[in-house]
């Protein structure tokens, strides 16, 4: 008989703190859903950061490459007038041949 009460008195205090630990745990529980939530938002957050930074990365080289086309079509235009000059002098240059030619 008392095997049995320190058996039960042991199982009862084993039960006891169980039940201790037990509403230790439920009162953390808030406090680490609040965290879980603050991390879910934090992840989120990252998210929309990275696809702003893909965005972002799209338009600048977009811009890089719009750039180098710009700057191609402004030595292009500028070979063009130097062209547009040579061939006035030319012209002048025939038109002064010509002219001596009938003197």
């Amino acid at each position: 008989m008392q095997l049995d009460l320190m058996a039960m008195d042991h199982s009862f205090l084993d039960a006891k703190k169980l039940h201790e630990e037990v509403v230790q745990e439920h009162c953390r529980m808030p406090e680490r859903t609040k965290n879980y939530k603050i991390q879910i938002q934090n992840a989120q957050n990252v998210m929309l950061l990275v696809e702003e930074y893909k965005e972002l990365r799209e338009k600048l080289n977009s811009f890089e490459s719009n750039k180098v086309l710009e700057i191609k079509l402004r030595k292009s235009n500028g070979y063009e007038a130097q062209l547009h000059e040579y061939e006035l002098l030319v012209n002048q240059l025939t038109v002064c041949l010509h002219v001596s030619d009938t003197i």
